[in-house]
């Protein structure tokens, strides 16, 4: 492209006043037919659309010429000589983006004005054009110049002459509010994390220009809300631009992106050529003539690219709730515990894989005890709580299922066969997992942990007690009364408590009758009888219970056998306190023989022969010492040891 700028002759005074009396006299004006010329066959300008006005033999134009290529030119200047048919049959042309100390803002809206407005129009809006192109050229009102109101006013009708004028000041003024702007990459995409869900987000394009128009690409996520990873046979990655939009879309990252995943989005636009800029196809003729200008060349197509990418972070942050599974184990049963997971307020979801599984995870669950009360909470495990047993690794996620809608259930290896208070303690650890891809998942260093104490996360084992009896006599007479002395100890574990007391310890006794003397064993045998039910309770370690037991009136051997009663704890209908324990049968300390008084001898007895005959005198003294003897021996039996009355009962429900 070139610019133009040319000397141009200044018409003489005379030249004027001719100009102005041909004006006056001999100009012949008259109306041209508008778009109804011929294509030219050569390089000629040929005339268009407006009012021909010929003058001194020379054709002039208020409108415009048909150029060799077949648009509409018009004149860019009224201070020299149009060009004719007759006398330049040949032109050339050249694209300019300067002329005539225009800037090339002024050019541009010269351009589009010609392109605009200046194409298809009617013999007075071909004359408004050309009129207002003259009124821009900067010459406008140079005294030395022909003016332009010298071809405005051959113009014979004032009415179409007024109209004329009145449509090129209104184009004038369009062309003052046109602003051309150079094709330039403009506008900007952005790849927006949902704040609230790391799995979606928003692409956002905006500053399009307008008339611009493409698509956008995105890459390791899919517009829409479509479902999780694979769940969609046709996931959409593309969409179309036009103007600004956002577009929502969510995450799909491949299995080997755990902590994070990155979402990029390549968008190619196009801006439609044809704008008019600073370029005008200027027709030359002879130097002293006008130049005739029409459209510049149209621009073609503008393409340019935006990108952006943003990396999502996947770590998330899960949480738990654990619940042992009830508060007091039954016998036999071994310490458990429940899991149920959820994540953490802003966090990012369960990972979950392209096969449909999810991200595996390890909780590892300690239990302490056993303590004699409950623990108090606290937020770590206390320096000098007991290990009870090994800790247990559990594994939650990994399959197709919903981890957040799973209850993980598990059992250590220690079933308690003492009483006591055991705590369980689970947490998550990123650097105590069983499977990489976990810790990848987890925010760096990582540690989630129950407090320690929780009362949901802690089971009572049964109080076990063992305990030692004895009876107050060995041998009594039928019918007497002996007392039974109970002193327990726990085992395997403390005596516990239970609503801060220790837990009382219901004992039901059995008296057995025999007439041999019982030999000891687990069980009473068959031939045993029971004759009477006892009833005693221990409060703690070492303390002693005395049961007064009134035997009956029988002659025999009697042994009491003492079990515990776990039914008699219960708690609200919850499993007993206590567990259960018998002693044996026959405990030597726990056995008594009644037997009846041997007869008292008198004295004083006469001593008589068979027959009533006397005997001798030597023979009553023998009888005497028999019955001293007699007597010294019943004397000899053990006296009744006698036991303090606290904490004593007596025998209840004899049986016969």
């Amino acid at each position: 492209m070139t610019a133009i700028t040319r000397s141009r002759p200044l018409l003489s005074a005379a030249a004027m006043v001719c100009a102005v009396l041909a004006l006056c006299g001999a100009l012949l004006v008259s109306p041209l037919p508008g778009l109804q010329g011929n294509s030219p066959a050569s390089a000629q300008l040929l005339e268009g659309p407006g009012f021909r006005i010929p003058h001194d033999f020379r054709l002039s134009i208020v409108g415009a010429y048909r150029a060799p290529d077949g648009s509409l030119a018009y004149c860019l200047e009224w201070g020299q000589e149009p060009p004719t048919l007759a006398s330049d049959p040949a032109h050339q042309s050249t694209v300019v983006t300067q002329y005539a100390g225009w800037s090339p803002e002024e050019v541009a809206r010269v351009n589009w004005l010609i392109g605009a407005h200046g194409q298809r129009v009617t013999n007075e809006q071909a004359a408004a054009v050309g009129v207002a192109i003259w009124l821009r050229h900067p010459g406008e009102g140079d005294p030395f110049r022909v003016d332009h109101r010298f071809f405005i006013a051959a113009i014979p009708d004032a009415t179409v002459r007024g109209r004329v004028v009145a449509e090129a000041q209104r184009l004038s003024r369009l062309m003052d509010d046109y602003r051309y702007v150079a094709p330039a990459p403009a506008g900007s995409v952005q790849v927006v994390p949902d704040p609230a869900d790391a799995m979606r987000g928003e692409i956002a394009v905006s500053g399009v220009p307008l008339g611009a128009s493409g698509t956008m690409t995105v890459t390791g996520a899919q517009f829409g809300g479509a479902a999780s990873p694979g769940a969609s046979p046709s996931p959409v990655t593309t969409a179309a631009i036009v103007g600004d939009v956002r577009l929502p879309y969510r995450l799909t990252p491949s299995d080997a992106e755990i902590g994070s995943a990155e979402v990029t989005v390549s968008a190619e636009l196009t801006l439609p050529g044809g704008s008019a800029g600073p370029a005008l196809r200027v027709w030359q003729s002879a130097p002293a003539l006008q130049d005739v200008a029409a459209v510049g060349p149209v621009e073609s197509d503008f393409r340019w690219q935006l990108r952006a990418s943003e990396a999502h972070s996947l770590v998330f942050s899960p949480r738990f709730s654990t619940q042992v599974p009830s508060r007091i184990l039954a016998e036999g049963e071994p310490l458990a515990d429940t899991v149920s997971l959820s994540l953490a307020h802003g966090s990012a979801p369960w990972r979950r894989f392209t096969d449909g599984s999810t991200l595996p995870m390890t909780l590892v669950c300690h239990a302490y005890g056993p303590f004699e009360a409950p623990p108090k909470e606290s937020a770590d495990v206390p320096a000098d709580a007991p290990l009870a047993t090994a800790p247990v690794r559990v594994q939650v996620g990994g399959s197709s299922g919903d981890p957040l809608a799973e209850v993980a259930s598990f059992e250590y290896a220690l079933t308690p066969s003492g009483g006591g208070y055991y705590v369980s303690v689970c947490g998550i650890d990123a650097s105590d997992q069983d499977d990489a891809r976990s810790a990848a998942g987890l925010p760096a260093g990582y540690r989630y942990a129950d407090a320690f104490g929780l009362r949901s996360e802690t089971q009572f084992a049964p109080v076990g007690v063992r305990f030692d009896t004895t009876l107050s006599d060995a041998q009594v007479h039928p019918g007497a009364s002996v007392v039974d002395v109970i002193v327990g100890e726990p085992t395997d574990g403390p005596w516990a408590e239970w609503e801060r007391a220790r837990v009382a310890v219901p004992l039901v006794g059995t008296v057995y009758w025999s007439e041999t003397r019982p030999v000891r064993a687990a069980e009473a045998p068959g031939g045993a009888a029971a004759v009477m039910t006892l009833r005693a309770e221990l409060t703690g370690p070492g303390e002693r219970a005395e049961v007064v037991i009134d035997l009956p009136d029988r002659a025999g051997w009697y042994t009491v056998r003492w079990c515990t009663d776990p039914a008699g704890t219960a708690v609200e209908g919850e499993r007993p306190l206590v567990r259960v324990w018998c002693d044996d049968y026959g405990i030597p300390s726990e056995t008594v023989h009644a037997s009846p008084p041997v007869p008292r001898v008198s004295l004083g007895l006469a001593v008589t022969g068979a027959g009533g005959g006397a005997v001798p005198g030597w023979a009553g003294w023998l009888a005497t010492l028999g019955g001293v003897l007699v007597l010294s021996a019943g004397l000899s039996l053990p006296a009744r040891r006698r036991f303090a009355r606290r904490g004593s009962a007596r025998a209840s429900s004899p049986e016969q």
